[in-house]
């Protein structure tokens, strides 16, 4: 449920893998192809969750030249969200299973909140130093994630998790409900009016961003229909 969660945000990350994942495959491609050329072996047949990936990759080679271009182009948009997505609950949340979990609560008179972004991976350093980069298998990070105004599952990598049930004293309490906060993407949930709240993290209001957004939204079907279209025109899963 978490891994599911995280690939929901709108802002989780995973628009960045394309480019990461472009740049992985053509460091490897070179090796590979001349490596199988030496070998004699056959392309591989395609495969179908490596099809789903939006990239189209073509070749030009002059008549009469030895070597040529090799070139990849992709987009980030919703095909590479889908792909990474899928990727995601496939491959890296296999990890989570070999976590120790636990639930825990918030200290007495006190209530979590949750965001549009609620899974957080936490590298905490010391107090002010800290990110929300953490791995999923990373030693010593912590994956958090509020479930209810009372209940939180939590992991930190490698370690014995307290007793399910245990609280958070009521300044631990009170600095990851700022974290929650900070780690919104645009909304917070609460089962009430929070007054901690506008202290965490400042209310935007902005009409120019609101139809500036609402504009963008409008093409969004069509630019990226668009931009599948010829990503997928070669392949064989569209």
């Amino acid at each position: 449920m978490a891994a599911m969660k995280q690939t929901s945000s709108p802002a989780s990350g995973l628009l960045q893998q394309p480019a990461k994942a472009l740049a992985e495959i053509l460091g490897k491609l070179p090796e590979e192809l001349a490596e199988m050329k030496r070998n004699g072996v056959a392309l591989p047949a395609p495969d179908t969750q490596k099809n789903l990936f939006p990239l189209r990759v073509t070749t030009e080679i002059k008549d009469g030249e030895k070597f040529g271009t090799l070139k990849a182009e992709t987009a980030v948009g919703r095909a590479s969200w889908l792909w990474g997505m899928q990727h995601l609950l496939n491959n890296t949340a296999k990890v989570l299973h070999q976590h120790k979990w636990t639930v825990m609560h918030p200290a007495k008179g006190m209530t979590w909140f949750t965001t549009d972004k609620p899974v957080i991976r936490l590298n905490y350093y010391k107090p002010g130093n800290y990110d929300f980069k953490g791995g999923w298998g990373r030693p010593g990070g912590e994956i958090l994630f509020p479930l209810s105004p009372e209940h939180m599952l939590y992991t930190q990598i490698g370690s014995r998790p307290p007793a399910r049930g245990t609280r958070f004293s009521a300044e631990q309490t009170q600095l990851l409900r700022q974290l929650i906060a900070e780690h919104a993407h645009r909304y917070l949930f609460a089962k009430a009016a929070d007054a901690d709240v506008p202290a965490f993290v400042e209310r935007m209001v902005d009409a120019q961003v609101y139809w500036h957004e609402q504009d963008q939204w409008n093409k969004w079907h069509a630019e990226q229909l668009e931009s599948e279209r010829y990503l997928f025109r070669d392949k064989e899963a569209v």
